[in-house]
């Protein structure tokens, strides 16, 4: 019975893998391996942007659109961009509101929020970090609102501002979380990066540096982050951070730029370095040459890399764990397998 089975084991080991095969069809590649098949279209599909969020509690709700904030509680109803927020002397001492009322009538900034950097419930509070941009799109101000949902006439509750400005850059974003019950966000301030942390006791923010000048964010889930910096070194450093704890992991060093190829985990980052530009998994380390001019997306768990971008001549598949290349494509020769 033991040599059966170890003869059935045998030949299921023995059993060949299907080839991947890379195709071109419809400005798009397709990865095919027997009945699977993984897309890396030329021009990338970008997710719809959020465009509303919203809480409810019984009868009462508090939503953010395009409109701004909304309140409804039963035959209640209140619509606001918060203009006020923009000169409250809770935030703004008297010679900053004059300058902003001046830059108002210059037409440079606006006193209505643009946009939603983040927002969650606790309990029966609704916290948003409301965000005010420049035309050019930086953002100049960011304040925390708290609605309760639990109130007779609930409406929007000025608490104040984190001690710096999110990493925020969508009309609706996802960078305002709790920890121990403290609305916080990771933000920029001058030249450090960290977490701030704003106190609902006692209505003040505070400020824990972990890094230097930030260049990108890739947040992930459980308070983890992707970061890339540049070092006071003159270095790009890419690495993982715990928002929690401030606990820091250096992933990859580079003395040129670096930038992730998208927003999708696991991270595969493009760094130069003094031997030129490479490509590399940012879980596994390994990583291999890149071509300037090169193009290189996900078609599932793999990586497709073609030159030149919008007209592709040659493509190989990889598996980026240990960039194994497994197919490649020509123009001229169409696919060949490499397995």
């Amino acid at each position: 019975m033991i040599s059966l089975a170890l003869l059935a084991l045998s030949a299921m080991q023995r059993r060949p893998v299907d080839r991947i095969v890379l195709q071109f069809i419809g400005r798009e590649f397709i990865a095919r391996q027997g009945s699977k098949s993984y897309r890396a279209p030329i021009t990338p599909i970008e997710p719809r942007p959020r465009t509303t969020i919203e809480f409810r509690r019984n009868n009462t709700y508090a939503v953010w659109d395009k409109r701004g904030l909304t309140i409804r509680a039963g035959k209640s109803l209140l619509t606001t961009r918060l203009e006020k927020i923009a000169v409250s002397p809770r935030i703004y001492a008297r010679p900053e509101i004059r300058r902003n009322l001046a830059l108002f009538a210059q037409h440079k900034r606006s006193k209505f929020a643009d946009a939603l950097s983040g927002a969650y419930r606790l309990g029966t509070s609704a916290y948003f970090l409301a965000r005010w941009d420049e035309p050019s799109g930086a953002p100049w101000l960011e304040a925390l609102i708290k609605v309760d949902l639990a109130a007779s006439k609930p409406e929007p509750i000025l608490l104040g501002r984190l001690d710096g400005l999110s990493t925020a850059t969508l009309p609706i974003d996802d960078r305002l979380f709790p920890i121990d019950g403290a609305p916080s966000a990771i933000v920029r301030r001058e030249d450090q990066w960290g977490l701030s942390q704003f106190d609902l006791r006692t209505r003040a923010a505070k400020f824990r540096p972990m890094g230097s000048e930030l260049y990108d964010l890739l947040p992930e889930p459980s308070l983890w982050g992707l970061f890339v910096e540049r070092a006071p070194y003159g270095a790009t450093v890419i690495g993982s951070a715990n928002f929690r704890n401030g606990y820091r992991k250096i992933l990859a060093e580079t003395q040129g730029p670096a930038r992730f190829i998208d927003r999708e985990l696991p991270a595969i980052a493009l760094v130069q370095s003094v031997d030129g530009l490479a490509i590399r998994d940012l879980e596994s380390g390994c990583e291999i040459p890149f071509s300037d001019g090169s193009v290189a997306r996900r078609a599932g768990s793999l990586i497709v890399i073609w030159a030149p971008a919008k007209q592709p001549q040659t493509a190989t598949v990889y598996n980026p764990e240990r960039w194994t290349p497994l197919a490649t494509w020509t123009a001229a020769q169409k696919s060949t397998g490499l397995r």
